[in-house]
């Protein structure tokens, strides 16, 4: 079969899927479970469905899609692909950062190892600052100490240091 007979075997059966008659929706579940999945060259691309989606390679690869090229490529995380060398598997992915830095400071060590100008806060408290090697700022307390902020952790990183 070509790639035009596929297509054109794979949208009468999606039509007759929804037939009235019995025997097209068997005959139409029947052809689709002998076709193969449609690539990438068959669907039109859509930023929603297919950035950061699953799919297959002709080796049996798996490719995550990033986004579709002007020049018609399909650009993925180890390579370009023309759209019929995918076929999209069913997986959706998603960035999350995975920060350089804690996330949370409980100990009076971590306090100390926090770089001048990070920002903290906690529930029920204003945001601190590390304005020095020694202490702790914030506009409605006194100074506190790395101790001291340990001792009423934990709290979590607003920001990761910067120079004030």
């Amino acid at each position: 079969m070509t790639d035009y007979s596929i297509r054109g075997a794979r949208e009468w059966a999606q039509g007759a899927k929804s037939s009235a008659s019995p025997v097209e929706r068997e005959a139409a579940k029947a052809l689709l479970d002998l076709l193969p999945e449609p690539t990438m060259a068959e669907l039109e691309w859509d930023d929603d469905a297919h950035h950061l989606a699953g799919a297959t390679t002709p080796d049996g690869h798996e490719v995550v899609m990033m986004w579709h090229d002007v020049g018609e490529e399909i650009i993925c995380n180890d390579w370009s692909w023309v759209p019929d060398s995918l076929t999209p598997n069913g997986k959706k992915y998603r960035l999350v950062e995975d920060p350089d830095h804690p996330t949370i400071l409980k100990t009076e060590q971590d306090f100390k190892d926090a770089p001048l100008g990070t920002i903290v806060a906690r529930a029920g408290s204003s945001p601190w600052v590390r304005n020095n090697e020694a202490v702790w700022l914030c506009a409605v307390d006194t100074d506190r100490s790395s101790n001291d902020m340990a001792y009423y952790g934990p709290w979590t990183v607003l920001r990761w240091g910067r120079i004030l």
